[in-house]
């Protein structure tokens, strides 16, 4: 029985391995997402595909660099509002 299948991603479409039943091998776990950005990519999947799905490796990435920027936005204005 092969313990991983070849999907396709929801977001863009590209076909990629599934690593459900070695959730260490992940690419979640390979691009060492934070819980914060973990948390990030689970409420973009459920909120824009309707569940939480896997996704390929450059989405992962792409939602990755999108919280990270949207993170270090917050902060920025954070600071610059600060008296």
């Amino acid at each position: 029985m092969n313990k991983h299948a070849i999907d396709s991603c929801p977001r863009c479409g590209l076909l990629f391995e599934c690593r459900v039943n070695s959730a260490l091998k992940c690419d979640c776990m390979w691009l060492n997402l934070s819980q914060k950005e973990l948390e990030y990519v689970r409420d973009y999947t459920i909120l824009s595909l309707g569940s939480y799905v896997c996704l390929c490796v450059n989405c992962l990435t792409e939602l990755q660099q999108e919280y990270r920027a949207q993170n270090a936005a917050a902060q920025a204005a954070s600071i610059a509002s600060a008296p």
